[in-house]
């Protein structure tokens, strides 16, 4: 076979990167998407191609990269962002996007706390070059570890990764609809460190509120009643102050507790959603379930709409003959353990109602493969 260079002429061609699954590319999202709201989706684009990294990571929710490519995306990152832009995913953290990456956690994880405990116990979700742990963990503290895998051949010292790693460390608080976490760094592999230590404070919520409140209304109730010089008056002024002090506390705890709830239930279905949308649970061509017999007893007739977590079909009672409706939950929302106790919470409440503008629940079951 003839040579088509000789051998000292010969030109030395680039080795493409064999795609090692080492690190999940949901890391970079946050990042990614706050780049293309400030400059585009030409400057996203641009960046992956300059990093030799696919276009898809920004749809793959699931997708992995190379600890080498992750470097080089992050360094585009802060070179296009800034240097301090990626010590915080921000508000992009919150992002559709971006939490469909974090569904399973969100099936059993209800406070920050149960989130950490999640990502310890299940670190070959996010890493597979690394292990996380769960030193210590109370409501509004934790203290965290990140350890390299022995064994493996990667250089994980470059302070870009530490950083990535510990924004996304602070900012799992605002899933729950609270503030982002202040970390503390004490210990980190860039600076020669064994592993990466993080010290994790967010915002708890205070009882000690009650108590205060309870002692201002005493003291400003008793102090004005108190000028009088009536000392059983100013008393029982006292003791009503306090109990008006400790009222409004407690509803203060109370305010705060449902403003995170609904933050954290708009969070958690927006990840369900976005988990339904990447994945393709629903098929629109007319081999959906048009036409086929449900559960051996309703025989689908047409779709009559769908959302994010299900669709909606017309249907037909083969024994009875009765026309219903049907809603069916698929993808992540049907295997979600809270969003089905909602479904059966609502069935309860709906067959026990009769009023001509509201739906009676006749039916509620659960299938082998998961709607």
């Amino acid at each position: 076979m003839k040579e088509l260079y000789p051998r000292r002429e010969r030109p030395s061609f680039p080795m493409p990167e064999i795609g090692r699954e080492e690190i999940r590319a949901a890391l970079l999202k946050p990042f990614l998407l706050r780049l293309r709201d400030q400059s585009g989706d030409a400057a996203v684009r641009t960046l992956l191609a300059t990093a030799g990294l696919p276009l898809r990571i920004l749809e793959d929710d699931a997708g992995w990269l190379s600890v080498a490519g992750t470097r080089r995306a992050l360094a585009a990152l802060s070179s296009a962002l800034g240097a301090q832009a990626l010590e915080s995913s921000g508000e992009w953290m919150t992002h559709p996007e971006v939490l469909g990456a974090y569904v399973r956690m969100l099936r059993v994880a209800t406070t920050p706390e149960d989130a950490y405990r999640y990502r310890a116990a299940n670190s070959s979700e996010i890493t597979r070059v690394g292990t996380y742990a769960l030193v210590a963990a109370s409501p509004g503290r934790a203290e965290i570890t990140y350890t390299p895998r022995p064994q493996l051949d990667t250089d994980q010292t470059d302070r870009l990764l530490c950083v990535a790693r510990l924004a996304e460390i602070a900012a799992i608080p605002r899933i729950f609809g609270l503030p982002e976490a202040t970390v503390d760094h004490p210990a980190c592999i860039a600076r020669g460190d064994a592993e990466c230590r993080y010290l994790v404070r967010w915002q708890a919520p205070n009882r000690q509120l009650i108590g205060v409140g309870c002692v201002l209304g005493a003291a400003l109730c008793a102090g004005a009643v108190g000028v009088s010089g009536n000392v059983v008056a100013s008393t029982i002024a006292g003791g009503i102050g306090a109990g008006f002090g400790s009222a409004l506390g407690a509803l203060w705890l109370r305010i705060q507790k449902e403003r995170r709830a609904r933050a954290f239930e708009k969070h958690r279905i927006a990840a369900l959603e976005r988990g339904l949308e990447v994945h393709g649970a629903f098929r629109d061509a007319a081999s959906d379930l048009v036409g086929t017999t449900l559960a051996g007893k309703y025989r689908i007739s047409r779709k009559i709409g769908s959302g994010g977590i299900g669709a909606v079909y017309a249907a037909e009672h083969v024994a009875l003959g009765a026309r219903v409706a049907i809603k069916v939950l698929r993808g992540a929302a049907a295997m979600d353990a809270a969003e089905i106790a909602r479904l059966r919470r609502e069935a309860r409440v709906q067959g026990a109602i009769k009023h001509p503008n509201v739906v009676r629940v006749l039916d509620l079951d659960q299938l082998p493969e998961g709607p």
